[in-house]
């Protein structure tokens, strides 16, 4: 066979085409006066635009200091960072961290929250610069040097000699009319003051930005750090279907049903009327689908440490229910067999962890829609999960290996009752990540796609149009999927028609968002 799309990562590479570009700009130049239509060139909501607007600003206030590749080079070669292991090859490499240590984590992870209310509150004050000046303190954007501000790396602080203050601190407060960041022409604003909202507003839920291969996200507050936990050393953390266990046993044409069974399940969600008319930002379809078992390209993230550690401490039984890990899960090495067949240790948790500003820098510096190995929240969604889990995800390729990210301290703790039962007990049974009151239970029903052995004609046509495939191509791959067992049929019905029907009654688009409970914010980045 001859296709172009031979490769695993060709495959799924075509999976960023189905999130469609952004509608939210067009849609909010259309609600504008005609008059102020015609002289406003271009409407944008994009977070790396955003960034960029950030970093120039910051660098007009301190010069090179605020230069993201600057600052990045500064962190990479800080104390903070260089302490850590970042590449990882074997367990031993990896620091030992105990109970002690993990408390410190999430003190430290309340105090951070505690300064983001008390930016919040002080960002509804009336506006002096006096208000300003607490803001950019408590943000690290401010010509001191507080500890503990939420911001650490934006600036490099710590590179500037005593004689530079004078003149930073002149700079930070000249004024400045910015009529492209929605400032009225009549307002006259500080570089301060600018930089000072736009941050304050990635503390606030709801605000509305948009992101390469997902566009329009309806954002959750930024915390401090992203984490991943995991309940055994792997020896690789991979996307799941970029594990080498996945690769060795599946074949080109299993690559192509895993695809078409993940295209069946978009389709079947967009039967549900809570999907159909969501309007408030875009469906983030294939982190549904990771959510609901399908192999993709995507590593889950999250921003709340103890998310983390629940997933690092506990397992998904066969009752379909999460449970703490226990004795016989992690007494010895080789306790848990798989894990054993892989050269793992199932005798460990492992924490990642990522300054969540690093990022940020990133964004100001990576070319234009670039979308791998970049975190991307999830946001709120009409199903819940992902909102209560702080969902963000990183789109991967083959290559990549998060224990290889240099962006990621690692950490393992030794997996005791104790540890896992605590923080069981602490997410409510699990309860707070995966809530009772979320949308009808339909996992058992979407799961089942993932064995299901009938595709539907539309989801084929659909994976046939997106990989531009030749007659000969198409016919080559309904011979393999016929030898599979795979047949193309008109329809596929996962969901029996009087359950779709309750569901799509009692749980709609508005009762959804009534659940998320917070109003978008809007904050629009204006041309003319």
């Amino acid at each position: 066979m001859n296709l172009a799309i031979s490769t695993l990562s060709d495959i799924l590479s075509k999976g960023l085409s189905v999130m469609r570009t952004s509608p939210q700009a067009e849609e909010f130049k259309k609600c504008l006066p005609e008059d102020l239509q015609k002289v406003i060139k271009e409407i944008s909501f994009s977070y790396q635009l955003s960034w960029q607007i950030i970093s120039g600003h910051l660098q007009k206030i301190y010069g090179k200091y605020g230069d993201p590749e600057f600052c990045l080079s500064a962190y990479y070669s800080s104390e903070a960072y260089c302490k850590n292991r970042h590449k990882i090859r074997r367990c031993p490499d990896l620091p030992l961290i105990d109970e002690n240590d993990i408390q410190q984590m999430l003190s430290e992870e309340a105090e951070y929250k505690k300064t983001v209310q008390e930016l919040l509150h002080v960002s509804k004050e009336e506006e002096s610069t006096d208000t300003i000046h607490r803001m950019a303190s408590l943000l690290g954007i401010y010509p001191d040097k507080r500890p503990n501000a939420l911001y650490r790396y934006l600036v490099a602080k710590e590179l500037i000699s005593g004689t530079e203050w004078p003149q930073i601190m002149e700079r930070a407060n000249q004024n400045k009319n910015l009529i492209e960041l929605q400032i009225p022409r009549h307002h006259v604003k500080t570089l301060l003051m600018v930089v000072s909202n736009m941050l304050a507003k990635t503390f606030l839920p709801g605000y509305l930005l948009d992101f390469p291969a997902t566009g329009s996200v309806m954002t959750q507050p930024r915390n401090r750090y992203y984490y991943r936990g995991e309940n055994a050393y792997f020896r690789s953390s991979k996307a799941s279907c970029f594990r080498s266990a996945h690769l060795s046993e599946h074949s080109f044409i299993q690559q192509i049903i895993d695809r078409l069974r993940l295209y069946q399940c978009w389709e079947t969600l967009d039967q549900f009327e809570a999907i159909q008319h969501w309007r408030y930002c875009q469906i983030n379809y294939l982190a549904l689908a990771q959510h609901y078992g399908f192999r993709t390209q995507m590593l889950d993230i999250t921003s709340d440490l103890k998310t983390a550690l629940f997933f690092a401490c506990c397992k998904f039984g066969p009752d379909r229910k999460w449970h703490p890990l226990d004795n016989s899960d992690f007494a010895h090495r080789n306790s848990r067999p798989y894990i054993a067949s892989i050269g793992g240790d199932s005798r460990y948790g492992v924490i990642y962890r990522s300054p969540s500003e690093i990022t940020d820098l990133r964004w100001s510096i990576e070319p234009d829609d670039t979308a791998l190995e970049i975190i991307i929240p999830v946001g709120y969604q009409p199903f819940m999960r992902c909102s209560h889990q702080h969902g963000y995800m990183l789109l991967t390729n083959e290559e990549y290996d998060l224990l290889q990210d240099d962006r990621f301290d690692k950490f393992k703790f030794r997996l005791t009752e104790d540890i896992c039962n605590w923080i069981y007990t602490e997410m409510n049974q699990g309860d707070l990540i995966y809530p009772n009151d979320d949308v009808p239970d339909i996992s058992p029903e979407i799961e089942a796609l993932n064995q299901q052995n009938e595709i539907s004609k539309k989801v084929f046509d659909t994976m046939i149009e997106d990989f531009d495939m030749s007659n000969d191509d198409i016919q080559h791959i309904i011979t393999l999927l016929k030898q599979r067992g795979i047949s193309i049929v008109n329809t596929v019905t996962p969901i029996k028609p009087e359950k779709l029907s309750q569901i799509n009654q009692s749980y709609t688009a508005q009762y959804a968002m009534e659940k998320v409970g917070i109003t978008p914010q809007l904050s629009p980045i204006f041309s003319v």
